[in-house]
């Protein structure tokens, strides 16, 4: 798994093997002075995002060294007030109960008879909302990892 992080950044990845936030656990803290502990299980099916307001987390299929990493699946996620919930310690979160399907920002599980995608973006600088990029088979199969504040 490759990460690419913001430098001044304090925010949280729990991953998760399976959907729904079930099967192994495992957290990435991400420290402001650059650093991180924790690594992911392998595949990733499931998150929780935590971290200030106006940070943008994004899951791609392709390594950081591709330069046409938007032409494979990737999917964004931006905390943002209205459109993120709260955690027990203060944080925004979102949680991606599967990470192929849209649900609400807080969903502990997806809804069977109610399955969507996300949004579709070309690139990230066209996205909107709080989470959406191009839409593939992304679930188990994440490369990279972006963190980054938003202005």
């Amino acid at each position: 798994m490759e990460w690419q992080i913001a430098p001044k950044l304090r925010a949280d990845v729990v991953g998760f093997t399976g959907l729904n936030l079930s099967g192994e656990r495992k957290v990435v803290e991400i420290y402001a002075y650059g650093g991180r502990q924790g690594d992911f299980p392998e595949p990733i099916r499931s998150l929780i995002l935590l971290g200030p307001l106006k940070t943008r987390f994004v899951f791609s299929a392709a390594g950081l060294d591709d330069e046409q990493w938007e032409e494979r699946p990737w999917r964004a996620f931006i905390l943002r007030k209205g459109t993120s919930g709260v955690s027990e310690q203060g944080m925004a979160r979102i949680r991606v109960p599967d990470l192929d399907l849209l649900t609400g920002f807080d969903a502990r599980r997806t809804d069977p008879d109610m399955e969507e995608s996300y949004d579709f973006a070309a690139t990230l600088a066209e996205g909107t909302g709080w989470t959406f990029g191009r839409p593939g088979a992304l679930k188990g199969k994440v490369r990279s990892i972006r963190v980054d504040k938003l202005p």
